[in-house]
């Protein structure tokens, strides 16, 4: 019949439903009736969407959103996990949005109005189907001049910007011959993902809201060498082609610098520091990093991806536009687009990521800032979750650098770490970076070595028990008790030496599996206290994460029971996050705190 509704018989989990296929509509959605026939294993997965994701119908009226959950949605016996809206009232039981159906590759036979997954089928042109007649120039007719445009273009998709991908690098894969080949061909099916040209997403615009009673200052600009004058310039030539800046007549300015990068050429940045001064702060939060580490603990496809130029993928507010103009000798330059050394475009760009990927983040994927890290247990469902983010980065206009992404790698940097299937380790790169460390001849230098290991503290047995002399260094007149002068020595030297040689090889940690009990390994001494959490199965001690710090002074006056007693308690708060809610074995060599397992008021 005609105007008459796609729909679909199917099932999600196992109740039967008649699917509304909808083209129209951004989102997949369920009525609150279907939400409540569930399993409960099912509903259980609920979460609230975020604040910031409204459901805008063709009349600009919002539909309020109750929950969303990832439930399983079978179409013609092919089953997909998706993410679906929980809708009061909605006037159908299930609408299959078009998230679904460009994540999950669902083709609509209008004529015949089915549904099917995977290519359309191509027409098959037989041998012998050929032209019986010559075409000849009196033969072609044109269509006259002012044939009516049509009415309306969709998805238009402007594929000069695109770039063919290449093969990714597979030297480092267990991936067969075929399972390369899908790799290839999905990772070619989004060429507007892939470009040589940074995206310009909608979804937001970067705003700079400034303290009340406060202004930017005009800052002259930095004196350069003809060399480096090269350099600026041609930069702004680079950025004014691509239209991440626009000449400007902003009353503020702030000065351009040059940093040096690894290879030896310089990097153009803006010094934002005063700007930053009297800009309200955004307290949009960043993820921890070894939360996110500690959530790869059951992947074996990994695959790492990088966005083009991520930040130039937001545009500025216009209104703040003239607050990120930047002075050269070139003249006055503002950025259409959010530069980096702003202070609120970590938490911008964040925001952004999660909206982009929500419902997918911590299932298939972490995101930190622009890096983006796909992990799956099986093949299939690996290149299921990278077609979902593919998808997901297409809708939100966001663009990758194929050169820098890194697909079912073995072996995967990510965040300072070495992902590999035995576990996480420091990378090797920067290890190198602190084996070239020199003796360490003044302060400055020493906040900037115990900055270096301190990053991988969680690598090193006992890091504060060992780097106390170099600590003993740093301490200020504010506290006359513990000051001591800048006096290196050879007990300096020898602790210098013992954490160089603690990350050449450091042990290989793996992430925690809470469906077994945590062993929690502790010790102290008169001025710092460490533990060890670990895991025991398949017959062997895995090391989760190493932790110490210093005592005060006034906690080296405690006993040594008592020393012993409070790295109990401050390894369990530090180490809370596994702990809780779980069977947990502490072991210590202090046999007089056996009397905590009988104690009536363990407190004070």
């Amino acid at each position: 019949m005609p105007n008459q509704p796609l729909t679909v018989p199917g099932r999600i989990g196992t109740l039967p439903l008649t699917l509304l296929i909808d083209t129209g509509s951004s989102l997949t959605l369920i009525n609150s009736h279907v939400f409540h026939q569930l399993h409960p294993r099912l509903k259980r997965s609920r979460r609230t969407p975020p604040p910031s994701l409204t459901l805008q119908l063709a009349n600009q009226s919002s539909i309020y959103m109750q929950s969303q959950l990832q439930v399983p949605i079978t179409i013609h016996n092919t089953t997909h996990w998706h993410l679906v809206y929980v809708v009061p009232d909605l006037w159908r039981p299930c609408i299959i949005g078009n998230n679904f159906i460009r994540s999950h590759n669902l083709h609509i036979d209008g004529f015949h109005q089915r549904v099917h997954f995977g290519p359309p089928p191509r027409p098959k042109l037989s041998p012998h189907h050929y032209l019986k007649q010559h075409v000849t120039h009196q033969g072609i007719r044109t269509s006259p001049a002012n044939t009516s445009p049509p009415a309306q273009l969709l998805h238009i998709t402007d594929t000069a910007d695109t770039q063919p991908v290449a093969a990714p690098d597979f030297s480092d894969s267990t991936l067969q011959a075929p399972q390369q080949q899908q790799l290839l061909d999905l990772l070619r099916s989004f060429p507007h993902v892939f470009t040589h040209k940074p995206g310009r997403t909608t979804l937001m615009k970067h705003q700079i809201t400034l303290q009340p009673n406060s202004r930017p200052r005009n800052q002259a600009p930095c004196r350069y060498s003809p060399a480096r004058r090269l350099i600026i310039e041609d930069n702004i030539k680079e950025m004014l082609q691509e239209g991440v800046i626009v000449p400007s007549k902003s009353p503020c300015a702030s000065p351009v610098v040059l940093a040096p990068k690894k290879d030896g050429s310089m990097r153009f940045c803006i010094d934002y520091r005063k700007l930053n001064d009297v800009t309200v702060r955004d307290a949009y939060p960043i993820p921890r990093i070894d939360d996110t580490l500690d959530a790869l603990q059951h992947a074996h496809f990994v695959s790492t991806l990088d966005l083009r130029s991520g930040y130039w993928q937001v545009a500025m507010e216009p209104s703040s536009r003239a607050l990120t103009a930047f002075v050269t000798h070139k003249g006055l330059f503002e950025c259409t687009v959010m530069p980096f050394g702003l202070t609120k475009a970590p938490a911008t760009f964040q925001r952004l990521m999660d909206i982009v990927l929500s419902g997918l983040k911590w299932q298939c994927c972490l995101v930190y800032l622009d890096d983006i890290i796909v992990f799956s247990t099986t093949f299939d469902q690996h290149l299921h979750n990278l077609r979902q983010v593919f998808s997901a980065l297409a809708d939100a206009h966001l663009t990758l650098k194929a050169s820098k992404c890194n697909f079912s790698r073995q072996e995967m940097k990510f965040l300072g770490h070495l992902i590999t299937p035995d576990g996480i380790k420091p990378d090797p790169d920067l290890i190198a970076t602190v084996q070239r460390f020199p003796v360490p001849r003044d302060v400055r230098s020493v906040q900037a070595f115990l900055g270096l290991t301190g990053y991988y503290r969680r690598f090193i047995l006992y890091y504060a028990k060992i780097a106390e002399l170099l600590f003993k260094l740093l301490r200020t007149k504010s506290n006359p008790s513990t000051y001591r002068t800048f006096n290196w020595n050879e007990f300096c030297t020898t602790a210098f030496e013992i954490l160089k040689k603690h990350l050449t090889s450091p042990p290989i940690m793996q992430a925690p599996i809470f469906s077994y009990p945590f062993i929690l390994e502790l010790d102290a001494c008169e001025y710092g206290i460490g533990c060890v959490l670990s895991q025991e199965y398949d017959n062997k001690i895995s090391v989760i994460a190493y932790a110490s710090r210093t005592l005060n002074p006034a906690e080296r006056k405690y006993s040594a029971v008592e020393r012993e007693a409070f790295a109990i308690v401050w390894a369990t708060k530090h180490f809370r996050q596994y702990l809780e809610g779980g069977p947990v074995i502490v072991r210590t060599d202090c046999k007089a705190l056996q009397w905590l397992k009988t104690a009536r008021d363990p407190t004070g």
